[in-house]
């Protein structure tokens, strides 16, 4: 049987007000788009001779990682939970985290979305994540529930991160700008974040 795929929830009439967001939106999707096409590279210069242009973005460093946190995830892909966790409401999903682990600290610094085998409001069964630089896995919890239920783990998240030998973290995405984190000896945190990422790439797009 084919995987089935999450179903995605797209507000049809966004407000004047979340204009900047949409812009946000439309970036991230180009980075996801870049990311996804980095591996098919030699295809691409076969079609386009051409070399395409460098298309980079500069992060004020406003926005960099705190650097006492053990758990530090990069602006991209805190984008990425953002834009995911917004438009994905009706059901589970769950992410293949890529990184390292650097003197102590875990690294996140890119996603895959896992062989979804089967996917409810409430869990999703997926095939193992198989990156090489596999660090551990995200998930979503659908805002059904108080947000302080949202950003805890259930048992069933504790039984899979504890059973899965690579895993170096687990992280819960409980809202559009916040996600908690969760380490193997127990250490875990809340982190709002996003929404500082959120407000300082707005500043850089004006």
């Amino acid at each position: 049987m084919v995987p089935r795929l999450p179903r995605t929830h797209v507000p049809s009439n966004l407000s004047l007000k979340y204009g900047r967001d949409v812009k946000i939106a439309a970036m991230m999707l180009m980075l996801l788009l870049l990311a996804g096409c980095a591996n098919t590279l030699d295809d691409a210069k076969a079609l386009h001779p051409d070399p395409a242009p460098d298309v980079r973005i500069t992060y004020p460093p406003v926005m960099a990682p705190r650097s006492a946190t053990p758990v530090l995830v990069t602006p991209e892909v805190l984008l990425g939970f953002s834009f995911l966790y917004r438009y994905i409401d009706e059901t589970e999903f769950v992410l293949c985290l890529e990184g390292q682990e650097r003197r102590g600290r875990v690294h996140v610094t890119g996603f895959r979305l896992a062989l979804i085998k089967r996917s409810t409001i409430g869990s999703a069964s997926y095939a193992p994540c198989t990156n090489r630089d596999y660090v551990g896995t995200a998930h979503n919890h659908p805002p059904v529930a108080s947000s302080a239920e949202l950003c805890a783990q259930s048992q069933l998240d504790r039984e899979t991160f504890h059973q899965d030998g690579r895993a170096l973290v687990d992280i819960i995405l409980c809202g559009d700008s916040r996600y908690v984190w969760v380490l193997k000896d127990g250490r875990s945190e809340v982190d709002e974040g996003i929404e500082r990422v959120r407000r300082e790439l707005a500043k850089a797009m004006q």
